[in-house]
């Protein structure tokens, strides 16, 4: 069933970004290349952001120009899925360093509230 809210979708997001911050904290890109079990979980949460962003946008469009490199998660995400034999490790760290941050404030921002947990739970 479809979602009608935005914020249950940019709440979704940002839990994802949570996840994400969580696992790489403290983590370098080495780390991150020689550890298959956190660039799984990295992975799974890139899909979960990026279908997240997809369908915030889906239901509002104005929100694409909101939220830091939406399009760019997106594609993102899509590829995981579609490429999963090819997954380029070195663009995922990359786009966790440079774009999960400032994504997360923008969400921050359009939530009202820094903790996604504080969201509607009963509606997730």
């Amino acid at each position: 069933m479809r979602k009608s809210d935005p914020r249950m979708y940019l709440y979704e997001a940002a839990e994802a970004c949570d996840c994400i911050l969580q696992f790489t904290k403290g983590k370098s890109r080495g780390n991150y290349l020689s550890d298959d079990p956190l660039q799984s979980a990295v992975e799974r949460q890139m899909t979960v952001l990026g279908e997240a962003l997809r369908q915030t946008v889906l239901c509002d469009l104005s929100l694409r120009q909101s939220v830091t490199d939406c399009d760019g998660i997106s594609e993102m995400a899509a590829q995981l899925v579609e490429l999963y034999d090819s997954v380029d490790a070195e663009a995922v760290f990359t786009a966790v360093e440079s774009s999960v941050p400032p994504l997360r404030a923008d969400l921050a921002g359009l939530l009202g509230d820094d903790d996604p947990a504080a969201g509607p739970a009963a509606e997730h």
